[in-house]
């Protein structure tokens, strides 16, 4: 029964290991939504939090900000700028509305908005 024990154990490791090793070479793919990207990077980081990883809530908003496409670069820099990343979660930055136009290269301004307590103030790109 020990041996049994040891052995699942082994195995939630190495499962454990390869969505780590997942999470860390996810990157959002160009046209993807940033919504959609968040999401598939929430559930990554739950289903590690499940194996037993510690998967802090700041070191999953940082992953979504460094995995942004191109384009959006110069927003991720003024979120981490004018924003506290350390105790941001990725529900406040899809608050943001990081990338809120359907597409990337269409026409629309980006807007996002802070929501925060902070009262930081509204920050539209257009």
């Amino acid at each position: 029964m020990k041996s049994m024990r040891q052995g699942a154990d082994r195995v939630k490791e190495a499962h454990a290991q390869c969505l780590l090793q997942e999470f860390e070479n996810f990157a959002c793919k160009d046209g993807e939504l940033v919504d959609d990207f968040a999401m598939q990077i929430s559930t990554l980081a739950a289903e590690l939090r499940v194996l037993g990883e510690t998967m802090p809530e700041n070191k999953v908003a940082r992953k979504l900000l460094r995995s942004l496409p191109r384009h959006f670069s110069q927003i991720g820099v003024s979120i981490e700028t004018l924003l506290d990343v350390n105790t941001m979660t990725i529900e406040d930055l899809v608050g943001l509305r990081i990338g809120s136009t359907s597409t990337p290269y269409e026409s629309e301004p980006v807007v996002f908005c802070c929501l925060r307590k902070s009262g930081c103030p509204s920050i539209a790109i257009a």
